[in-house]
């Protein structure tokens, strides 16, 4: 069995476990943390950043965490929003 299993299903089967209704919920929360410069967005990231992983975003969800944990919030809002944005998710200002 490969070690790396998600690698060997189909991006349509993974895309299914993802509940994509409440990921665009929980990214207009971290947008919202992040727009006010929150800290705990940092806790509220940690789900989101996998299930960014879990759909091939891995580059996007790499890029906010480590703006997030050098507190650039307005630089982890952007690379929230593209990532966002790829999914098809519109995100309120």
């Amino acid at each position: 069995m490969p070690d790396n299993i998600a690698g060997t299903i189909p991006k349509v089967a993974i895309a299914e476990t993802v509940d994509m209704a409440a990921l665009a919920i929980q990214l207009q929360q971290l947008a919202e943390l992040l727009a006010d410069d929150d800290a705990r967005a940092d806790k509220r990231a940690t789900h989101i950043l996998g299930e960014l992983r879990r759909l091939d975003l891995a580059n996007q969800a790499n890029q906010i965490s480590k703006h997030i944990s050098k507190y650039e919030f307005e630089e982890a809002l952007e690379k929230l929003k593209e990532a966002a944005q790829l999914l098809g998710i519109g995100l309120r200002e």
